[in-house]
C-alpha cells in the first residue's frame, strides 16, 4: 500500500494535470484582457 501512496506515475500526472489547468486559466485570462484592451 505504501507503494501506492507514494506512486511516482500517479503524482506525475497529477502534476501534469495541474500544469494543463494552469494553462487553460491563463490562456482565457489573456483571452479576457484582449478582448477588455479591444473594447
Amino acid at each position: 500500500e505504501e507503494e501506492e501512496q507514494e506512486n511516482p506515475t500517479v503524482l506525475e500526472h497529477l502534476r501534469v494535470q495541474a500544469t494543463a489547468m494552469v494553462s487553460n486559466i491563463l490562456s482565457s485570462a489573456m483571452d479576457q484582457i484582449s478582448l477588455t484592451a479591444t473594447e
